[in-house]
């Protein structure tokens, strides 16, 4: 039992944030649903400092694109082996953070006014 890791395809996931100094904190993102239309969850995970753990069930994959780590859907051992590789590796695990920080900011309010002017402008 990981106690910073949470699985909730319906609940926010838990706040994130770098440690003391700057390191990066032990919690992950962890969603293994099976069904999502689009996978807010891990996304706003990755917007709070939360690197993310997905199946790759529906439409996860592009929802979380490369940021995520990626595990097919039902392979529980896999699962668990991303999460814990995640924890093991703090180098992965800020690398995760990080392009999860990038592929939020592709769907955060600054973005959607962005795209909404360039179809207006059209």
């Amino acid at each position: 039992h990981l106690p910073y890791a949470r699985t909730s395809p319906m609940l926010a996931p838990p706040l994130c944030s770098q440690g003391a100094g700057g390191q990066v904190a032990d919690s992950l993102g962890v969603t293994a649903s099976r069904v999502e239309s689009f996978c807010m969850v891990a996304l706003e995970a990755m917007a709070s400092y939360c690197p993310a753990v997905v199946t790759d069930a529906t439409s996860m994959p592009e929802s979380v694109g490369d940021a995520a780590a990626i595990v097919s859907a039902g392979d529980d051992r896999g699962f668990a082996a991303a999460v814990l590789a995640l924890h093991d590796d703090p180098a992965e695990r800020s690398r995760r953070l990080e392009l999860g920080r990038q592929r939020a900011d592709n769907f955060g309010p600054r973005a959607f006014r962005e795209q909404l002017r360039g179809y207006l402008e059209q």
